[in-house]
């Protein structure tokens, strides 16, 4: 194995699982999502370096049709950024607390690519030992959780266990795939005991710690994934494959018996619906609105949150809750047509159909039942399956670009038979590689520092001044490149409880001008005590352009 190569598994490998639980609660005012989006665009341009030497044109032609959905999914995500009428460099970074912006995609999108030029059976165990031990990890954390003991003081509405991800919903979900993943060795007949055994204790754990969590989609997740691996096993399996169709059959029928019961069309009591399932059909309409109403370019990357209330029907305005606003459809491919256009949606549909094509060929010409393949697919379906009711968190996204890279990486060499070899010319080059590599790695590093630090230094600023509670600090994070109008919203508010109406108004101007879509940065205008006639009536106008449904004002 030449030494770019290691190095790109290790970046793969290591990446992946330092991403996954990777937070500064000490450092950050979030978290959990603007470090991993530094710490996912060091990875990234890390990765591109490293693969760049691979890119000739006997190799693009066997990725052709690959390439050309990430091009365009680029290309796509530029016009988008220019022509979209969200907020720039909101759409560059990510809104606040999200960080799902162009950055992220790009990065992504290297990712994806290098998993699929790489794409082998060492990495794929690599890469299945990354998600054991970070699932591992995060079932620890868990358990701590469960039990009151968290070292962090976190500040969160939610089940008190919600893991790395400060969410219960994401925590399950990861945990879920985990879980599916491990079942998969556990099902396998190659399994030592000793695996068997760590297996069945981590999938125990993880169920239990779901439990805990109070989330659903843990559960519904891990019986997603345990079924397809099963419904393979007996597909693959010469002793099982006279049942195979009866499998089949069993899996559909479970799985339209808990689709009616969660949509309550079943003719008993349902056990899983929750209201949050209404919630979400209220998310999915105002989101496919923004499609309709901006169907080439969307209202921005990452820009949901600031055309949610003008996009919502009279049914969501009308709910006790109507005053609360999100900032996702939570459903990945409405946030992709609804930010990014109908454009952005197809191309993403695109590497889905086209991810599930390579898994479906590399399955009928695999002989046996290879648990590393099976486990990285059923990672994916995991993915894919929570991302059409849920949020895009990075953390999560990361495993469903990166196996996705990885199955349509590896039906390539399969189909194509590729063979890992080393010529003489390559061996007479290793200690050029060595140093080619290294010097790859330091550009990629500091590229990407370069990328996503600034985001993450004013966020970390933020932080220490609210600590330090110095006026001008604070005030000077609120101009702080890139300017976050959460954040400047955050500093209004507060100037205004501690009897600093002027410092107030002061930060309450800058956000409309940084964000003119936000309603809630017009909201804070209009109610200051301080504010002038003139700015009052603009504010108002704005918030019934912005919310035109709200009936606590006229």
């Amino acid at each position: 194995m030449e030494l770019g190569q290691k190095r790109i598994y290790q970046v793969l490998s290591w990446g992946v699982g330092l991403l996954t639980v990777f937070v500064t609660p000490w450092f950050s005012y979030d978290p959990l999502n603007v470090s991993r989006m530094l710490l996912l665009t060091i990875l990234a341009s890390a990765a591109l370096f490293l693969i760049l030497p691979q890119l000739k044109f006997t190799l693009l032609s066997e990725y052709r049709v690959l390439l050309g959905l990430l091009i365009l999914c680029i290309a796509q995500m530029v016009l988008v950024l220019v022509f979209a009428p969200g907020t720039r460099w909101q759409q560059f970074f990510g809104a606040g607390g999200r960080q799902t912006g162009f950055l992220t995609y790009l990065s992504l999108v290297i990712l994806l690519l290098s998993c699929a030029i790489y794409s082998s059976t060492i990495l794929q165990q690599r890469i299945a030992m990354a998600l054991f031990v970070s699932g591992a990890l995060s079932i620890l954390y868990g358990l701590i959780q469960v039990a009151g003991l968290d070292p962090f003081g976190w500040t969160n509405p939610y089940s008190p266990v919600f893991g790395f991800f400060g969410n219960p919903n994401f925590h399950a979900s990861f945990l879920g795939f985990s879980a599916a993943a491990v079942t998969v060795f556990l099902i396998s007949g190659g399994t030592k005991k000793l695996w068997r055994a760590l297996s069945l204790l981590f999938i125990f754990l993880a169920l239990y710690v779901i439990f805990e969590s109070k989330s659903q989609q843990g559960f519904l997740v891990y019986g997603l994934g345990t079924s397809v691996s099963v419904i393979i096993l007996f597909f693959k399996n010469i002793k099982l494959v006279k049942f195979r169709y009866l499998i089949l059959s069993g899996g559909a029928v479970g799985f339209v018996i808990i689709l009616l019961d969660i949509l309550q069309k079943s003719p008993w009591k349902s056990i899983l619906y929750k209201p949050s399932v209404s919630f979400r059909g209220d998310y999915w309409r105002a989101g496919w609105k923004m499609t309709m109403d901006h169907p080439i370019f969307g209202v921005g990357l990452d820009s949901y949150r600031d055309w949610y209330f003008r996009s919502r029907d009279l049914v969501t305005a009308s709910r006790p809750e109507a005053g609360n606003y999100t900032d996702s459809a939570h459903n990945v491919l409405l946030d992709f047509s609804a930010n990014g256009g109908i454009p952005l949606l197809i191309i993403y549909l695109g590497l889905i159909f086209l991810t599930l094509t390579s898994a479906i060929k590399t399955l009928k010409r695999m002989q046996g039942f290879d648990p590393y393949f099976v486990a990285i697919f059923i990672v994916w379906v995991g993915y894919t399956a929570q991302s059409l009711i849920s949020i895009n968190q990075i953390g999560l996204a990361v495993w469903g670009w990166l196996t996705s890279g990885l199955i349509i990486g590896y039906e390539i060499k399969t189909r194509t038979k590729f063979e890992e070899k080393e010529s003489a010319k390559a061996k007479s080059r290793r200690s050029q590689h060595g140093a080619g590599t290294s010097l790859r790695i330091a550009a990629g590093l500091v590229s990407g520092l370069a990328l996503g630090l600034p985001a993450f230094l004013a966020d970390a600023s933020f932080r220490s001044s609210i600590d330090s509670r110095n006026i001008e600090r604070i005030t000077a994070t609120a101009d702080r490149w890139p300017q976050d109008v959460i954040r400047m919203n955050y500093i209004s508010i507060l100037f205004l409880q501690n009897k600093l109406p002027d410092k107030a108004i002061e930060i309450a101007r800058k956000s409309v001008v940084v964000s003119p879509n936000n309603f809630q940065a017009w909201k804070i205008l209009y109610e200051l005590p301080n504010v002038s006639k003139s700015e009052k009536a603009e504010a108002l106008e704005m918030m019934k352009k912005l919310n035109p449904l709200a009936r606590d004002f006229k």
